[in-house]
C-alpha cells in the first residue's frame, strides 16, 4: 500500500564499502522510501584508487545497490578537504537531481556524514545499528579466501586497478673507527648489504626528529643492536631508486633514503639481530679504493654514493672518519 503522506525527496549518503548492503543499509533506505516520493543515494567516493578503506569503485556500490532498490537514484560524491566545500558540491549535486522547491531531507544514522554536514537542507538523525561495522566486516573478508572463479577475478581486478605504490626504505652505512658496520644474510649468497628496512609510521608528533631518521635509528638498533642518539651525527644522503629484484614486473618500486651516522666516538658492539645473521665491517679505504666488495646489486648504487661522498670529504683535507 503506497503512503499517501509520502512528500518531497529524501537522500542518503554513505560509503557502502561492502560486499552486500547491510541490515542498516537496508532499514535507513527502505525508511527514506517509505516517507518521499524520489531518494537518492549519494556515495562517498575517494580520491585515492583500490585501499583498504575503500577497495571498492563507485559503479561496484551503484550496482550492489540498485540491485536490491531498483527505484532509487545512486550518484557519487567526491572526497573533499574542506567540509564546507564538500557540503556545498553535495548539496548542488542533490538540487540538480531534484525538482524546483523540493522539500529535501538528509538521512543519517551513528557516525554518518551529519557529522561533517554544513549545507542548506533539513537533516534526520536515525536511531539504526548495524550488527557489525563496516570496518569489521571489511577485514572479516581479508581474512578469508573463497576457492572460486569469481573470487580469483576480483583479486586481479583489484591489483590491475590500483596506482603504482613507490615503497619507502631506509638505509644505513655506520662509520666507525674508518670501518663501515654492515650485514650478512644467509639468503644473500656471501654478499653483503647496507643495515635498513621499510619506514613505518613511527609517531613524530613530538617534532624532535625527522620521521626517515627515526626509522634509520629503529633499523639500527633492530639489525645490530647499535642505540642511536638524535644528537649523534647523522646525514640524510637522499633518496634513490632501487632495483629490487623482489618487486620486478610487480608495478611498484622501492625508494630508498640513505644515511651515514658517524659513530666513530663510540665504543659500540653491534650484534646480529632481526633478519640480520652475521656482522661485517669492511675498511673505509677499501672502499674508497675500489677494491672489490661483494655487494647485493641492490645496494651498490648506495656503495657508489658512500664513496663519492668520503672521496670529496678527504680532497677537502678534513681527517678522516
Amino acid at each position: 500500500m503506497v503512503n499517501p503522506k509520502k512528500d518531497g525527496i529524501g537522500v542518503i549518503v554513505g560509503r557502502f564499502q561492502e560486499y552486500s548492503l547491510s541490515d542498516a543499509h537496508k532499514e535507513i533506505i527502505e525508511y527514506a522510501l517509505d516517507r518521499h516520493n524520489s531518494v537518492i543515494v549519494m556515495v562517498g567516493e575517494s580520491q585515492c584508487r583500490v585501499t583498504k578503506h575503500d577497495p571498492l569503485n563507485f559503479e561496484m556500490r551503484r550496482q550492489m545497490i540498485v540491485s536490491e532498490f531498483q527505484n532509487v537514484i545512486v550518484l557519487p560524491i567526491i572526497d573533499m578537504r574542506d567540509d564546507k566545500e564538500w557540503s556545498g558540491a553535495l548539496d548542488d549535486i542533490v538540487n540538480r537531481n531534484s525538482p524546483p522547491r523540493a522539500n529535501i531531507v538528509m538521512y543519517g544514522s551513528r557516525d554518518s556524514f551529519l557529522e561533517s554536514y554544513c549545507g542548506m537542507h533539513k537533516t534526520q538523525r536515525l536511531n539504526i545499528f548495524g550488527t557489525s561495522s563496516s570496518t569489521v566486516r571489511r577485514k572479516e573478508v581479508g581474512e578469508s579466501i573463497i576457492n572460486s572463479i569469481d573470487f580469483r577475478k576480483g583479486v586481479i581486478w583489484a591489483t590491475q586497478n590500483r596506482y603504482a605504490q613507490i615503497i619507502p626504505t631506509v638505509d644505513i652505512a655506520i662509520v666507525h673507527n674508518n670501518s663501515i658496520v654492515m650485514i650478512k644474510k644467509d639468503s644473500d649468497n656471501d654478499m653483503i648489504r647496507f643495515i635498513g628496512g621499510y619506514v613505518e609510521c613511527i609517531d613524530d608528533s613530538d617534532g624532535s626528529f625527522d620521521l626517515l631518521a627515526k626509522n634509520a635509528i629503529k633499523e639500527t638498533l633492530e639489525e645490530v643492536a647499535i642505540k642511536i642518539n638524535l644528537d649523534d651525527n647523522i646525514i640524510n644522503m637522499g633518496s634513490y631508486a632501487i632495483d629490487d629484484w623482489r618487486y620486478k614486473n610487480s608495478g611498484n618500486h622501492i625508494m630508498t633514503t640513505f644515511f651515514i651516522i658517524n659513530l666513530s666516538n663510540k665504543d659500540i658492539h653491534p650484534i646480529a639481530g632481526d633478519d640480520a645473521d652475521s656482522i661485517v665491517t669492511v675498511n673505509l679505504d677499501d672502499i674508497i679504493l675500489e677494491k672489490e666488495i661483494k655487494i647485493v646489486p641492490e645496494h651498490a648504487i648506495l656503495l657508489k654514493k658512500l664513496k663519492e661522498y668520503f672521496v670529496d670529504y678527504r680532497d677537502r683535507e678534513n681527517p678522516g672518519l
